[in-house]
């Protein structure tokens, strides 16, 4: 399936008034005018393609750097161990906020903090990789499967 999306000729107006390129911008802005409110970030591709990125409430902000948790994820699930994966970010006096991932490991499979960061570390910058890694049975999800990650950084908070 194609992820990309067209865009309708009023809402691209609008979109090339906020700026041009590849910039991530709320997609709330870009559809605005059709009356649609969401809080999904999207990057537009050179063809005037969009792109979700994350939510906006699940951008982990580190060092004065977006992290886009979403982007974490992709790179965990590519570990043999893990079964499901949730990045968050927790409160850091020095950095905002770090990195934390939340993993769910596969049936009979092992893995330890320093595997999951090693694994991620040749595909991501340094300042989005986890800082800490907590292993879980479960990651707790709405009754559609959703994850709730507000719940997994309350679990988290202070760890």
């Amino acid at each position: 399936m194609d992820a990309r999306v067209p865009v309708k000729t009023a809402i691209e107006d609008r979109v090339q008034r906020l700026g041009r390129g590849g910039i991530v911008r709320p997609i709330q802005h870009m559809v605005q005018l059709m009356g649609i409110f969401s809080r999904d970030m999207a990057k537009r591709d050179e063809e005037g393609f969009f792109y979700i990125v994350d939510r906006m409430k699940d951008m982990i902000l580190t060092g004065g750097e977006n992290v886009y948790s979403r982007e974490v994820e992709e790179v965990l699930y590519t570990h043999p161990s893990v079964s499901e994966a949730a990045v968050i970010g927790l409160p850091d006096p020095k950095w905002g906020e770090n990195v934390v991932a939340v993993i769910v490991l596969k049936k009979g499979m092992t893995a330890t903090e320093a595997d999951i960061i090693a694994a991620v570390r040749d595909r991501l910058a340094g300042f989005k990789k986890p800082k800490k890694v907590f292993f879980v049975d479960e990651l707790p999800k709405t009754v559609s499967g959703k994850i709730i990650k507000r719940e997994l950084r309350d679990r988290f908070a202070g760890q």
